[in-house]
């Protein structure tokens, strides 16, 4: 778990000089509560880019929406960077608040309805036909496609 990619790029590059070259799916903590960030980051031992914490701390604690809503912008921008840095899926730890998932899943361009399917193809420059697999049959649409390679999204509690 991570707020930063670069921490991500940084452990995958580690792995593939080590000789390690299996897919590796990074985990994305879903900000949904200031008190829940502040938790997990003491928990687990999270190194925090300053601007997010500023950013957090600045939030109203008492405004759940405007914090969720800052943390699906957050998710949104930080799942682009990581499948732009070569991710081949995404892992969201939602701890049973969905809310947060599903929009960041919504925001990538990729609707709800992929985190139950099979992985979807997602384009970072131009929109364009191609095939994709929707709930096992093949449906062809303008989907994004990074570089044509596949991901995927998933949500745990």
């Amino acid at each position: 778990m991570f707020f930063d990619s670069e921490v991500y790029v940084a452990f995958v590059e580690a792995c593939h000089a080590a000789g390690i070259h299996v897919p590796i799916i990074p985990g994305i903590m879903c900000v949904n509560t200031v008190g829940g960030f502040r938790r997990m980051v003491s928990f687990c031992h999270t190194r925090v880019p300053d601007q997010l914490w500023k950013e957090m701390m600045s939030l109203p604690k008492d405004d759940e929406e405007a914090v969720r809503k800052y943390g699906t912008a957050f998710g949104v921008r930080l799942s682009q960077e990581l499948l732009l840095a070569g991710a081949s899926g995404l892992h969201y730890y939602c701890l049973n608040l969905s809310r947060v998932a599903l929009g960041i899943v919504t925001g990538l361009g990729l609707g709800p309805q992929s985190v139950n399917t099979p992985p979807h193809r997602v384009e970072k420059v131009d929109e364009k036909p191609i095939k994709t697999l929707v709930n096992g049959a093949d449906k062809e649409e303008k989907e994004k496609d990074l570089d044509g390679e596949l991901v995927g999204a998933v949500a745990s509690s």
